[in-house]
């Protein structure tokens, strides 16, 4: 799963810009509790706090701040001086942008809060391991991994929730022009709020298939026929294309506000980072020249994981789309272009070394998790599972067309889902 660099910023003091007879308590706790978001995520981006404490301290501030937000609204607090809020962006850690006044901040603090409720799903997962493959693991604890699943998946829910009220209630209320974080534009805050929710889907994919994982009699060699009570391969497909789809809306909103940026401003923060060796002073000066003109592109990194995840749902779809035709439809020849599809895409996904291709020597599954141990990544093993399950029913079905069915084998152009995305 993505994991988010937490946006840092630095302190500043309530009481040094806003002055009120009945509040002035508040405006101290809104300096601490400020302070102590600051600390947690410095913290958290050393390593050295767990993401729950970056949760914890956002939301113990922020309905001070949306108070002292009301109050000035309603003159109840008075602005001595315009605060100023420092922000380093978490999608361009070379950005780093002076955001003015409260509504700036309420935009910035949701958008790490979003960014904390990612994390720690991404942490709860990790935790879990595969369990489903693990025959140590008994029902009840089987069961236990699976409700944490689903809290994983509400976190990223809420995650993706409070980058659309980002989105769509926060950021229009901050009209005036100024320097801005990538994160802090509509169009990424969106592809943020998408990027989320696709998670969400993939780990309730996940949650699906455990039953019937853990039931299997033989997990690691899957094949025709489907087990009693495994889940429908329509559905699957449909999540998939689902979680495909909302993986693309978030790629190409990314796109889109990258493309706004002119190319003479990029060329310009460019040459500010190359600066960075040379005169650390001469850069933080640059940088605030070239936010002060417009936004600054962001990470390539999301952009990255959002298209693997496309393409490996996608490929998934296929594989449920190809099992669903054979299984059910008697549709063993477009059942064979599916899997077809599936193999040659996950073929461009997974690993060299891992994959169990066409005219290739078959992987040993406890060479697979040493290679995957040794990544320090389990995901390469279960991406390799996949390959080789698609692998063995395409085999299995090409084995039927061939000796009992003799279907045609259509072109995946010929195919009804080549119209509902691309490939």
């Amino acid at each position: 799963m993505y994991r988010y660099t937490l946006p840092s910023t630095s302190a500043v003091s309530f009481t040094d810009h806003f002055q009120t007879d009945t509040y002035h308590a508040e405006l101290m706790l809104a300096t601490q509790l400020r302070a102590t978001v600051e600390q947690v995520v410095r913290d958290a981006q050393s390593a050295q706090a767990e993401t729950i404490r970056v949760v914890q301290a956002v939301t113990e501030y922020l309905p001070v701040l949306t108070g002292i937000y009301n109050c000035v609204l309603t003159d109840a607090v008075l602005v001595r001086h315009e605060p100023e809020f420092v922000w380093r962006s978490a999608l361009d850690r070379s950005a780093k942008c002076a955001l003015h006044g409260l509504a700036a901040e309420l935009c910035a603090v949701h958008t790490l809060l979003g960014m904390a409720y990612v994390n720690e799903a991404a942490a709860t997962v990790d935790a879990l391991g595969l369990y489903e493959l693990d025959t140590s693991v008994d029902n009840v604890v089987r069961r236990q991994n699976d409700e944490r699943l689903k809290v994983a998946a509400d976190l990223l829910c809420r995650a993706a929730g409070v980058f659309e009220y980002v989105a769509t209630q926060l950021l229009p209320r901050w009209s005036a022009e100024a320097p801005r974080p990538p994160e802090l534009t509509h169009d990424v805050s969106v592809a943020l709020a998408r990027v989320a929710m696709a998670d969400a889907h993939r780990l309730a994919l996940r949650k699906l298939q455990s039953p019937a994982l853990a039931l299997a009699t033989d997990t690691l060699t899957p094949g025709p026929p489907l087990p009693a009570g495994h889940p429908s391969p329509a559905l699957l497909a449909k999540l998939h294309l689902h979680a495909a789809s909302l993986y693309e809306q978030g790629t190409s909103l990314v796109r889109t506000h990258d493309a706004r940026t002119p190319d003479a401003a990029d060329a310009e923060m460019r040459r500010a980072r190359q600066a960075v060796h040379k005169v650390k002073t001469t850069l933080q000066t640059l940088r605030t020249h070239t936010a002060a003109a417009l936004d600054v592109r962001t990470d390539t990194r999301l952009v990255r994981y959002a298209e693997h995840e496309a393409r490996w749902h996608r490929a998934l779809a296929h594989k449920w789309l190809g099992i669903d035709a054979g299984e059910h439809a008697d549709c063993v020849g477009v059942g064979l272009a599916h899997l077809g599809a599936a193999r040659e895409q996950l073929q461009r996904i997974v690993p060299k070394g891992l994959e169990d291709g066409e005219g290739k020597r078959r992987v040993p599954l406890w060479e697979q998790r040493r290679a995957a141990k040794f990544h320090g990544d389990l995901t390469l093993w279960w991406m390799s599972v996949e390959a080789a399950s698609v692998g063995r029913w395409h085999d299995a079905y090409r084995r039927v067309n061939d000796s009992v069915s003799f279907q045609r084998v259509p072109r995946l152009s010929e195919l009804q889902y080549a119209s509902e995305g691309p490939l």
